[in-house]
């Protein structure tokens, strides 16, 4: 796999509304890519700008602050498939529902869908929780560790990759 702009595009934000992590950016000798929960830099690419508007201050903001110790790990490779949706438990998949008049009405629980989504699981890592769906996302990446002991103020999990890319994955909170 190739630490290219290509690669980096897959961890970019396709929220329309932040345009400016909407595309890979560089800073310094970094070349990063965000959706706002995930973070993930390589070394500089020639072919990637500083644009006028890309985040600034990162290194500082996260990665000065952001201090990983040494207790890495592989990513879990016992994920549990990703499901998006399941059938509503109120009205078991038919989108209907009979209420006491008599009327058959759409599901509320489901809005007539028979389907609802399914709230992302939370993954141990160390002391934190991983999403499940970011887990899946950097699986794939060649020599992805993550690091299990993240000492920092900013509840992040410190991961790094073959190439010399490293990124900061923000947790998800305990219930």
């Amino acid at each position: 796999m190739n630490l290219n702009a290509e690669f980096l595009k897959q961890f970019c934000s396709t929220d329309g509304s932040r345009l400016v992590i909407c595309r890979p950016f560089s800073q310094e000798q970094w070349t990063y890519a965000t959706d706002g929960r995930l973070l993930i830099r390589i070394p500089r690419l020639a072919d990637v700008p500083e644009y006028g508007d890309s985040p600034k201050a990162i290194d500082k903001n996260i990665f000065g602050t952001n201090l990983i110790s040494n207790e890495w790990q592989a990513v879990p490779t016992d994920l549990p498939p990703l499901l998006s949706e399941e059938k509503c438990r109120k009205c078991l998949g038919c989108g209907r529902h009979e209420c006491n008049c008599g009327n058959v009405h759409d599901c509320e629980a489901c809005e007539g869908a028979g389907v609802i989504p399914i709230r992302p699981k939370g993954v141990a890592v160390g002391c934190h929780l991983a999403s499940e769906i970011y887990l899946h996302k950097i699986k794939g990446i060649p020599g992805i560790e993550i690091c299990v002991s993240s000492k920092d103020d900013l509840h992040a999990i410190g991961v790094r990759f073959d190439g010399g890319g490293e990124g900061r994955l923000a947790t998800m909170k305990k219930d």
